[in-house]
């Protein structure tokens, strides 16, 4: 994952967290196959944000397999510059 994807990803989730409330829930796919590859920081970034991270079973039914994640009791933080930036410009 390059710089500005991970930037994105890291902007994505700090608003996530930063509208959920105290018992909010945040929950997301992810393929089977990603989970050996750089991009599986994703999980870390979740488990820094969250007080409890779980993964589902593997659906294998679905192509290609895919699990969830379910992230539970945000930790709120204020929102970086950077981030609020781009929520602003998104809804304006």
């Amino acid at each position: 994952m390059d710089r500005h994807a991970a930037r994105r990803q890291r902007g994505i989730l700090d608003a996530v967290t930063g509208v959920l409330r105290a018992d909010g829930r945040f929950s997301t796919f992810a393929y089977v196959h990603a989970a050996w590859t750089p991009p599986a920081r994703f999980a870390a970034e979740l488990a820094t944000r969250f007080s409890s991270v779980e993964r589902s079973r593997v659906v294998r039914p679905n192509l290609p397999p895919a699990y969830l994640h379910r992230a539970f009791t945000p930790a709120h933080t204020t929102l970086p510059t950077t981030t609020r930036t781009l929520q602003n410009r998104s809804t304006a």
